[in-house]
């Protein structure tokens, strides 16, 4: 069982697939999410949000934003990613 999970920006889907845990920089504090999660709503802050996929995990330092959890469906809707600096 997984998380069916969607990053999307105002301009661009930073991810869409599937996962086995979410964590998030919540306002209240960071939130972690796994399968089976109740329905949840919450504000995002500043910081590193990240997708476990098996022994994998992707992470996005992003601006701020929106989390909403409904029947295994995640959807993050963030104002804007940082991006690493080039050299």
């Amino acid at each position: 069982m997984s998380l069916h999970v969607e990053i999307l920006t105002p301009s661009q889907a930073l991810f869409k697939g599937d996962a086995d845990e979410v964590v998030a920089p919540s306002v209240n504090g960071e939130v972690g999410l796994l399968p089976q999660h109740t329905e949840y709503l919450t504000l995002l802050q500043a910081g590193a949000l990240s997708v476990r996929q098996a022994d994998q995990t992707k992470t996005f330092d992003i601006t701020g934003g929106l989390l909403t959890v409904a029947q295994d469906y995640v959807t993050v809707l963030v104002d804007g990613v940082l991006l690493p600096s080039t050299s």
